[in-house]
């Protein structure tokens, strides 16, 4: 066991501790800020999560590595139960994903009797903690707690600075190291796919908490542009669908009076922020026409990216091989339809463009594809009731509740869910931990604002009342 393990399972009583004080003190929303920090900090600093070395984030505990996220959950929600006991009521939405988790984790126990590969079984299993796990962390807390504007702007500005430095970095692929302790081959100056969805989607809800106050900063608005374009940055297609999804549905929700009711920003805003997006974009365009900076450059800022992210040669091979690799997993879903193959199966696939390499793994990059050959038919309505349900509770509290800012968080998430789950058509949502997480905090906090209709806690339409974390 490396030392790093032995110092976070010597720190797990105090860390334990620390929660449980939280919990009493009526501040269980600080456990879901530190889940969140910790994945976003761990996707800058680490842009694939395949390549994390061992150390603080990525330590070997009995012979498994973990995430650290993956250790503070399960810590976190001990603590909730030692300091406030079992939830007392359990919603309909909440009914629904425990029968879906149920049923995936007796996966489990299939693929250990077909004999599969337990690393991949384990490996898979991990979407219980990752997704339901973080999902019922952030359900449990008060959703007056999470919907609060003033924490959204904090996180706005402060991310939105962060990747302004870093933006020019990744685009001109100049990233430097940091040198920590307990953080070997970290580096800045790099925006992973699973990072510029995580800080998209983050951009997205903060934003839509600051168009509706009644006090608007227009540098919270200007900080939300690099974010937004941190797909764009990562040059990944699905982290660029997923996005346009997201904003798609938010766009479908400003049709009607009831986004004017709930929402105090101004179509000037909007058009001032795009201004602000555009301008440097043409004038650059302008410049380089004049005065291009050599005989063979292109008028047109950042072409070279737009090209590697869709028509590049490798973009093109990559969605062949994903076309292979759904052939095979609808091949494998009739073998076991109704129930599926459990855990751990595997797929050996051939590359498009390499026909001497296999592709080795799990994951057939479709969330859909994932859930029938692994837990059948069943598996995937669970999945898809669970998903509608959920869905349809945001609409209701978006429609109904009388607090505007619970409303905004519960629209905000659920146009975040749809755009995550469009992302996970085309990608493995189960098998990449950052996104496992953060569908989790997104289900968890739609949860939360539906269950919120039975809470005592005071409005938050009174702005002055609020706290910062």
């Amino acid at each position: 066991m490396s030392t790093d393990a032995v110092l976070l399972l010597l720190a797990a009583p105090l860390i334990l501790f620390l929660f449980i004080r939280l919990e009493e003190n009526g501040r269980p929303e600080i456990a879901v800020f530190v889940v969140l920090a910790l994945l976003v900090i761990e996707a800058l600093i680490y842009p694939s999560q395949n390549e994390v070395p061992g150390g603080l984030f990525h330590p070997n505990i009995a012979g498994r590595s973990i995430r650290l996220p993956e250790y503070i959950i399960p810590i976190t929600l001990v603590a909730r139960v030692l300091a406030r006991g079992a939830p007392r009521r359990v919603g309909a939405i909440a009914i629904a994903w425990i029968a879906f988790f149920a049923w995936y984790g007796f996966g489990v126990v299939v693929g250990i009797l077909l004999y599969h590969s337990f690393d991949q079984i384990f490996f898979q299993s991990k979407a219980i903690l990752t997704v339901g796990g973080t999902a019922l962390l952030v359900a449990g807390v008060p959703a007056t707690k999470l919907a609060n504007p003033i924490t959204f702007r904090s996180l706005l500005i402060g991310l939105g600075g962060l990747v302004a430095f870093i933006a020019p970095l990744a685009v001109a692929k100049k990233p430097f190291a940091v040198d920590l302790p307990r953080i070997p081959g970290a580096v800045v100056g790099l925006i992973s796919p699973d990072a510029a969805t995580i800080l998209a989607t983050i951009a997205a809800i903060a934003l839509l908490f600051e168009a509706a106050r009644r006090q608007r900063l227009f540098i919270a608005g200007v900080a939300g542009i690099p974010l937004l374009l941190s797909p764009f940055i990562a040059t990944q297609r699905a982290a660029i669908l997923g996005l346009t999804v997201m904003l798609g549905a938010v766009g479908m929700g400003t049709i009607g009076p009831l986004w004017r009711r709930r929402m105090r920003g101004t179509h000037t805003e909007v058009f001032l922020l795009l201004g602000i997006l555009l301008i440097p974009v043409l004038l650059t365009i302008s410049m380089r026409a004049l005065w291009p900076p050599s005989p063979d450059s292109s008028i047109v800022p950042f072409a070279d990216v737009v090209t590697e992210t869709f028509v590049a040669e490798r973009k093109a091979q990559s969605a062949d091989t994903r076309i292979n690799l759904w052939r095979e997993g609808f091949t494998q879903s009739r073998d076991y339809p109704l129930t599926g193959w459990g855990l751990g199966k595997t797929y050996d696939v051939e590359r498009a463009g390499q026909p001497s390499k296999s592709l080795v793994g799990g994951g057939f990059h479709n969330i859909a594809i994932d859930l029938l050959v692994r837990r059948g038919v069943i598996g995937l309505g669970l999945f898809v009731l669970a998903v509608a349900l959920t869905l349809s509770a945001a609409f209701i509290v978006w429609k109904r509740h009388v607090d505007r800012y619970i409303a905004v968080l519960s629209f905000a998430c659920s146009t975040a869910l749809i755009g995550l789950l469009a992302k996970g058509m085309v990608e493995s949502l189960f098998e990449k931990f950052r996104l496992a997480t953060l569908l989790g905090l997104l289900i968890g906090a739609i949860i939360s604002a539906a269950s919120s209709t039975h809470e005592t806690a005071p409005s938050h339409e009174d702005e002055d009342s609020l706290v910062s974390i």
